[in-house]
């Protein structure tokens, strides 16, 4: 993937962030059969707004067979309000994906968990749950190098909060 076709997927990325959330909606709710993880996530269904549940754009995903992400090897960039309407980690969500090869983790500013202090460099690590690598983008570097991109079809950007 070269740096241009980086860009053009991180611009639909987000944009597709920003807007499915606002656009997907359901009428019925659905009770997630989701076995219970190690920190207990809330696994009551999404807020319902007007009667339709909300969902966000993982949820969205979700729903849809992860069918736009079958067969991809994955790079998701997101940090610690990456999770979906149950309160599960977008990373272990995808991890777990069938047809999904979830591959590499990027962490903005604070790293993925949020337990960097601003303005402090972030190094490159592992997942302790997935055992992935995760690029700082807050460290020797602000963006990813062609070598971080290596091996990867498209890239997923899970910021929540960014607005």
């Amino acid at each position: 993937m070269d740096r241009r076709e980086f860009f053009r997927l991180t611009a639909l990325t987000t944009l597709s962030a920003t807007l499915l959330p606002g656009c997907a909606s359901s009428g019925s709710s659905s009770s997630g059969g989701s076995s219970p993880t190690v920190s207990s996530p809330d696994t009551s269904p999404p807020a319902n707004f007007n009667g339709r549940k909300t969902l966000l754009g993982i949820d969205v995903l979700e729903a849809d067979g992860f069918s736009s992400l079958q067969g991809q090897r994955v790079g998701l960039v997101t940090h610690k309000a990456g999770v979906n309407g149950r309160g599960q980690r977008t990373v272990d969500v995808l991890a777990r994906a069938p047809g999904v090869k979830l591959t590499k983790l990027f962490g903005p500013e604070h790293g993925i968990d949020g337990n960097a202090a601003a303005e402090v460099v972030v190094k490159n690590a592992r997942d302790a749950r997935t055992g992935l690598p995760i690029y700082s983008l807050y460290g020797a570097t602000r963006r990813p190098t062609p070598e971080m991109l290596e091996g990867l079809d498209v890239i997923v950007i899970d910021f929540q909060d960014i607005g």
